[in-house]
């Protein structure tokens, strides 16, 4: 798979969603190695943590949501 996808490429995406260059330096290796079931869960943990990142800040506009449509009933 390295081979046919430029490694340039793969870190830039990788450092676009986030990852840090420990964890991209994982992900490389495990290509590398072509571990690609092992690449999917360090993948796959990442989204699930970015997602939970989502999860909470969207909680928080609920919130501040909530609280100015209280102020303006008020």
């Amino acid at each position: 798979m390295a081979d046919k996808i430029d490694l340039f490429r793969i870190k830039r995406n990788l450092t676009d969603a986030g990852m840090s260059e420990a964890e991209i330096s994982e992900c490389i290796k495990l290509i590398e190695q072509k571990q690609y079931t092992a690449l999917d869960k360090l993948i796959t943990k990442h989204r699930l943590s970015l997602l939970d990142r989502v999860h909470k800040y969207n909680y928080c506009i609920d919130c501040l949501d909530y609280f100015t449509h209280t102020i303006k009933r008020s």
